[in-house]
């Protein structure tokens, strides 16, 4: 997961969102998470935490990570990128067009 995968905090901001609740059941948000949070944080919305069990809400504060965590999640992120014929990142998800199980480009 990507920060680039999710909408940025002006984005969100521009359409009404202030506040993102998190629900989880974990003490830590998982680093990858941590990222766009941490954006999001950084972009003016408010985070907030709240597990599966229970109705109440706390304040949910994202810590910058090292530099070097940084730069090993960054690492990690484009390692498991691959590069598509023309150069780029990412390819052509085939659409499904009608039965038979054929698919087109679309």
């Amino acid at each position: 997961m990507l920060p680039q995968d999710f909408p940025s905090a002006t984005f969100l901001r521009a359409h009404g969102v202030t506040d993102v609740l998190l629900i989880h059941n974990g003490k830590s948000v998982q680093e990858d998470l941590a990222h766009v949070l941490l954006r999001w944080q950084q972009g003016g919305l408010r985070l907030q935490s709240a597990s599966p069990s229970s109705t109440a809400t706390s304040e949910l504060t994202v810590q910058k990570p090292s530099w070097f965590r940084q730069a090993w999640y960054r690492m990690l992120t484009i390692s498991r990128l691959r590069r598509n014929n023309a150069g780029g990142f990412g390819a052509v998800i085939p659409v499904r067009t009608g039965g038979g199980g054929h698919y087109g480009y679309g």
